[in-house]
């Protein structure tokens, strides 16, 4: 059954792939490879890559990241194409990473040398985007990494890659000034914790710095629990939280596992006085229709939130024509990441004057995209260090979940008009009331 199961999903996904490339001028895409192989475009449409888990544990995040992508790529070619090349428009191709490093190399190896792309987007795993920013630098194309938060993908010369967002290190330093900061105001409130993290090199690198961040601040671990992707049972984590009591609970969960952890909790009654997630599953547009209120109180880092565009007036537009184009759907913070990444590839391409990706790689990474960009929907500068690639202006900010909507808290300075802090988290939570 599963392997039927499989089949058709995949068979799904091929058939909804090819349909996008129906209407390349609208900003869809096109599933089959098409006939270059030099690595730049040429024709009459510029081509770019996108990669992501489109199978898999991982693949809930590919959706709300690809529409994104093809919201700004629609938005660009409604506004004429990209100028400095005549008015070209974009068209989006896609290749499933599988969740897996070699299957990732080899699609971004066909994207670039049988379909002919111009820059690569993607592609949510830090080692699946490692491997593929190595392919990146055999053919020397550009990757506007998305959705990826690794150390890894800005640690040395990364010569073809650009970081857009917050990495791992700007996650769990905000984790840790939020929690000096509750224990400024209520000394003593928050003295051990518990650390529960994926089994991959994501989760491993947030593991490695809440303990060495969490010692600095005097913070105590009491539980440290590692689970696999597919996990089915946490059973046996949360009974060690209701054991152990941590005041503090950090997670790094995609989107499975992250509402069997809510759903865990529920069950068992359990309710931390801080629950500090890392911009992963709880972000999911599918996270809150699936526990409900559930999740009131938790609290997620993350680069973006929908209450930014509060306070960008001008820009509203984006987070409303996003939702009347997939049927109410949130824009997520994955949304907002795609869509940079594919604004970003765009303004290189005007930059440039060429599809050439030696050239358009150049321009991406002398970009410098004020925060008043038309659409710039972070509260930050895009500019890329000329060695790492990460964008140093990046800072991530903490909402927390009311009445199933994230409402941006943390710092205090980004609070929208009416909108408070409530801590301990878990005065908001169902399992209170």
């Amino acid at each position: 059954m599963k392997k039927l199961l499989a089949v058709l999903l995949t068979c799904a996904m091929v058939f909804s792939l090819a349909a996008c490339g129906a209407d390349a001028s609208g900003g869809g895409g096109a599933a089959s490879p098409g006939s270059g192989g030099s690595g730049a475009s040429g024709g009459d449409v510029i081509k770019l890559g996108v990669l992501f888990p489109y199978t898999g544990s991982a693949a809930a995040v590919a959706e709300d990241a690809q529409k994104g992508m093809e919201f700004a790529v629609s938005e660009i070619n409604d506004r004429g194409g990209i100028a400095s090349l005549g008015g070209k428009k974009i068209e989006l191709y896609y290749g499933d990473t599988q969740s897996n490093e070699e299957a990732a190399a080899t699609e971004a190896e066909r994207l670039i040398a049988e379909v002919g792309v111009s820059a690569l987007m993607g592609c949510y795993q830090s080692a699946v985007t490692a491997s593929v920013q190595t392919v990146c630098e055999k053919y020397k194309v550009p990757l506007a990494i998305t959705c990826s938060t690794g150390d890894i993908l800005t640690e040395g010369e990364k010569p073809y890659s650009v970081t857009i967002h917050e990495q791992n290190q700007d996650t769990t330093k905000t984790h840790a000034q939020f929690i000096e900061d509750m224990n400024e105001k209520e000394p003593g409130c928050i003295k051990t914790a518990a650390i529960l993290y994926q089994n991959d090199d994501w989760g491993q690198s947030l593991s490695d710095q809440w303990k060495e961040r969490l010692a600095d601040i005097g913070v105590e671990i009491v539980v440290d629990e590692v689970f696999a992707q597919d996990v089915t049972d946490l059973t046996t984590v949360v009974t060690k939280l209701v054991e152990k009591k941590p005041d503090v609970v950090l997670n790094a969960c995609y989107f499975q596992s992250m509402v069997l952890l809510t759903q865990t909790f529920v069950g068992m009654g359990y309710e931390p006085k801080a629950m500090l997630c890392s911009s992963s599953g709880e972000t999911d547009n599918d996270f809150i229709p699936t526990v409900g209120n559930n999740a009131d109180g938790f609290f997620t880092v993350s680069g973006w939130g929908e209450d930014v565009l509060l306070s960008m007036p001008d820009k509203q537009w984006i987070g409303e024509e996003y939702k009347e184009r997939y049927d109410g759907e949130h824009y997520t913070a994955e949304s907002a990441a795609g869509w940079a990444a594919a604004m970003v590839i765009c303004e290189g391409l005007e930059a440039a004057g060429t599809e050439d990706p030696e050239a358009l790689n150049a321009a991406i990474r002398g970009l410098v995209i004020p925060t008043d960009a038309w659409w710039n929907i972070y509260p930050y500068e895009i500019s890329f260090d000329p060695v790492t690639g990460k964008n140093m202006n990046a800072i991530p900010v903490m909402g927390q979940f009311q009445d199933t909507k994230i409402k941006l808290i943390y710092p205090e300075t980004i609070q929208a008009e009416g909108t408070e802090l409530v801590f301990p988290g878990s005065e908001l939570s169902p399992v209170n009331q």
